[in-house]
């Protein structure tokens, strides 16, 4: 009787294990899906609607024109990016300068007009059941 009872206990444990598991998987998948929409939106020039997709924290730490004038900047200096794989992902509760919450770094390694290898991070956040970007880079 015991045996069966620590069987089955085990098996619980396993399951849910591998449910916990499967849904962190998912929720990280759904991540890089947004990255990666967002970034394809500043590819194709559309820098102003990515912004207004954005989490409300990204809107708070940047104006629309400060914005859209960085992306600028980085594609007179980089071009558009042609190419990128994913190389990272990272999940943080604590971010510098912003509210603590559930994080997400993303990282891809980028091919872009002028630059072989640039290092292109989005940071999201997940917020009313949704991955927001919350900020983004390209060096």
């Amino acid at each position: 009787m015991k045996k069966r009872t620590i069987v089955i206990l085990i098996s619980i444990y396993l399951l849910v294990f591998v449910a916990i598991g499967h849904s962190s998987d998912l929720l990280s998948t759904d991540a890089v899906t947004a990255a990666k929409r967002f970034a394809r939106m500043i590819d194709s020039g559309h820098s102003s609607a990515a912004y207004s997709q954005a989490s409300p924290l990204l809107r708070l730490t940047q104006s629309e024109q400060e914005f859209v004038a960085a992306i600028e900047q980085t594609h007179l200096l980089l071009g558009p990016v042609q190419q990128r794989q994913l190389t990272a992902l990272r999940s943080i509760g604590i971010y510098p300068r912003l509210p603590d919450g559930d994080y997400l770094i993303v990282q891809f390694e980028a091919r872009t007009l002028y630059k072989s290898k640039a290092a292109e991070v989005i940071l999201l956040r997940h917020q009313d059941d949704a991955w927001l970007v919350v900020d983004y880079s390209i060096r």
